[in-house]
């Protein structure tokens, strides 16, 4: 079960990504907030999340707001 991003820090949101994926390793920690864009695209590369049309983080001026869009692809598996 996935987490809601309200409340979270955009690390701690990340850092629930990588518990719920298979390959942890292909996705990586945030180390950097203001890195969230570039983490977000490389996301949408690792499965299972490869083949789902994630909205495009450079769209997007606050982490939450992405993150809100994005949730409920995050979510169904």
């Amino acid at each position: 079960m996935f987490v809601l991003p309200s409340g979270l820090t955009v690390k701690d949101f990340f850092d629930a990504i990588l518990l719920e994926i298979d390959v942890p390793w292909n996705f990586g920690k945030l180390l950097n907030d203001t890195d969230w864009r570039e983490h977000a695209v490389s996301l949408s590369r690792v499965p299972p999340y490869l083949y789902r049309t994630l909205p495009d983080p450079y769209q997007f001026v606050d982490w939450r707001e992405w993150a809100m869009r994005a949730y409920p692809m995050l979510e169904t598996r």
